[in-house]
């Protein structure tokens, strides 16, 4: 800016640059928002025990494939297998893309966190479907475990999703 008041050309075209910067970075999709299109890819396919397709999925199978697809992360198949890998996470620090463990009916389930409240997961009555881990759910959480972790996040990011 000189003296008087005015801004500087140089100083015009910083303002613009860095406006530019601040939009370019909105259009980066964060984890939840990459969570929630693979959702749109999956509602509800039915759940098939074994299933890891369009045809039908189980959740350990609905789990590996958002990972591959949305993270370039390869899990195991099993959840018991997935249960091993990352971080344990206390349940009141869940984020986006943390799997999130469940005793359900003397089963082991598992789900993807869309946020703090909600999560992706195979139901075996309703198939793909996002529920709240309000009442039913968060009764029945007993493990949370982080697999992305601040660096993958970050490369997400710059990547663009």
């Amino acid at each position: 800016m000189s003296l008087n008041g005015d801004v500087e050309d140089g100083e015009q075209e910083d303002a613009a640059m860095t406006q530019d910067s601040l939009e370019s970075v909105e259009d980066v999709p964060s984890v939840s928002d990459i969570v929630l299109a693979q959702y749109e890819d999956w509602q509800g396919v039915r759940y098939r025990p074994g299933g890891t397709d369009y045809r039908g999925v189980d959740c350990s199978g609905l789990v590996q494939a958002i990972f591959r697809d949305a993270f370039e992360v390869d899990l195991p198949r099993s959840s018991t297998d997935q249960a091993r890998l990352g971080e344990a996470v206390p349940k009141g620090d869940i984020r986006p893309g943390d799997l999130l463990y469940f005793i359900d009916r003397g089963r082991k389930h598992v789900g993807v966190a869309v946020n703090d409240r909600q999560f992706i997961h195979a139901s075996r009555r309703k198939g793909v479907i996002i529920s709240k881990f309000e009442g039913y759910w968060s009764k029945r959480l007993i493990r949370v475990r982080r697999i992305l972790d601040e660096k993958d996040q970050d490369a997400l990011m710059r990547k663009g999703g």
